[in-house]
């Protein structure tokens, strides 16, 4: 929620606030962890985007531990798992 939930939205369907906003100015939608696409994407996909930035996204290698990437792609997993039961 601290890094990802502002532009990916608390439940991780893209709809953060600094994109869904009617006065928002993120140049394009955050990408929605719910779809279909992202549930059935590996790991290493999360990772590399956690590390290193996607499209207007940024990397954070210098703000997230190994460990904490981790959770993260953890995370991520588990707002999936609720949505999709």
């Amino acid at each position: 929620d601290i890094y990802c939930g502002i532009c990916h939205g608390e439940k991780g369907d893209g709809q953060g606030y600094l994109y869904a906003k009617p006065d928002a100015k993120y140049p394009s939608a955050p990408k929605n962890f719910l779809l279909d696409e992202m549930v059935t994407a590996g790991e290493g996909r999360y990772y590399f985007a956690v590390m290193y930035g996607k499209n207007v996204m940024g990397g954070y290698a210098d703000k997230l531990s190994y460990e904490e990437r981790w959770q993260v792609i953890h995370y991520i997993r588990s707002l999936q798992e609720k949505e999709k039961k």
